[in-house]
């Protein structure tokens, strides 16, 4: 069976899109994960399947800052370089740059293959100061500099693939679209006593909770949930001063989908101004779209509008606090927004065709590269 090795910097248990790409894969491949535990706190080996097992690098360190902390990042580099030497995959795929560097240099000592799988660009996802455009600068550079150089780039939007000035030959655009985990098909949820906002994923300033936080602070019996980990809890702190909010801490991937399943609306208030933010689509936008569940969104206009799935809003207390009313108010909205995003789940937005890009792309690399 060819081996196919997934490199991913940000893992602690697994992450949401290596939760997708490895079932996937173990179908067709062996698979092997290797990851960066930052937290410390995971197996160094796992056994998930029989086609699946887990390495992990544990050596602690902030998440977030992997470009500006040499001396851990080499560590990783060189690991990952290690044991991609020592397992021989077929083909490596890259998550991410912080991914793909010593996976390059195994490509050109290896001969073998590298699929740049980018979640997002980083350069679009850092805040401009004269501090930061030096490194701005740098990240762009070596980002494209890998696309070029890999055979094979992925990207989860249209948008995102066209900020490449030059790509590969073999390119795809795969969603981070959920496989179908609804255990209810009410999508009107609201008891009466209370509307249920709910946001799971990071949580930082350029996710735009505060400004949901103001929205509701004068509203009866509207609660904002949110799950997630979170890098500032100065800004957390100032989230929890209202009172209609609550902070579940880090939910397992499940846990946190039962959650999302829960909620009257799903909110996704995202910053438009940080760049990453406009031409990003989140995957909690899709995990809305199955559970049949109705968003309030700040991006995505264009799958928003095209699906039905939600209402699209500008970046403003107002705007926001209009939506809410809307839906709170209207129970057989909410049920029509969320049966438009459950159909456009099933026929566009899932991950069983995802999963079908995701094998025509590999195909395609090992037809193309038999010894």
């Amino acid at each position: 069976m060819i081996k196919i090795a997934i490199v991913i910097s940000n893992m602690g248990s697994t992450d949401p899109r290596v939760i997708k790409l490895y079932p996937s894969l173990s179908k067709k491949y062996s698979v092997l994960i290797l990851g960066w535990d930052r937290t410390g706190g995971h197996p160094t080996y796992e056994n998930l399947t029989n086609n699946v097992v887990v390495r992990r690098l544990r050596l602690k360190m902030p998440y977030g800052r992997i470009y500006t902390r040499t001396i851990p990042t080499l560590i990783f580099f060189f690991w990952v370089f290690i044991n991609l030497c020592r397992f021989m995959p077929r083909i490596v795929h890259a998550c991410n740059l912080d991914g793909i560097i010593p996976c390059y240099i195994y490509k050109i000592y290896a001969k073998n293959m590298v699929i740049f799988d980018l979640f997002d660009r980083l350069y679009l996802s850092i805040t401009k100061c004269a501090r930061t455009q030096i490194v701005i600068s740098l990240l762009r550079v070596f980002e494209e500099f890998f696309s070029r150089r890999a055979d094979a780039l992925v990207t989860n939007s249209m948008k995102l693939r066209r900020t490449f000035i030059s790509k590969p030959k073999n390119c795809a655009i795969i969603m981070n679209c959920p496989d179908d985990y609804r255990k209810t098909e009410n999508t009107s949820r609201s008891t009466g006593q209370c509307f249920k906002l709910v946001f799971a994923g990071y949580v930082t300033p350029e996710r735009g909770l505060e400004l949901v936080a103001k929205a509701i602070s004068k509203l009866k019996n509207v609660k904002l949930m949110i799950a997630g980990d979170t890098r500032d809890y100065e800004y957390l702190k100032r989230l929890l001063e209202h009172w209609n909010v609550e902070y579940l801490g880090f939910l397992p991937y499940e846990e946190a989908m039962s959650l999302q399943e829960s909620a009257d609306a799903i909110v996704i208030p995202y910053d438009p101004q940080l760049p990453m933010n406009r031409i990003g689509a989140p995957n909690k936008l899709f995990d809305a779209m199955m559970l049949g569940v109705p968003t309030i969104t700040t991006i995505c206009k264009e799958i928003v509008e095209e699906s039905g799935c939600g209402l699209y809003v500008d970046f403003e207390v107002v705007s926001v606090r209009d939506a809410i009313v809307c839906l709170k108010s209207n129970p057989s909205l909410r049920e029509e927004l969320g049966s438009n995003g459950r159909i456009a789940f099933e026929h566009k937005y899932n991950w069983s065709l995802m999963e079908t890009r995701l094998f025509d792309l590999y195909d395609i690399l090992l037809m193309g590269n038999r010894p």
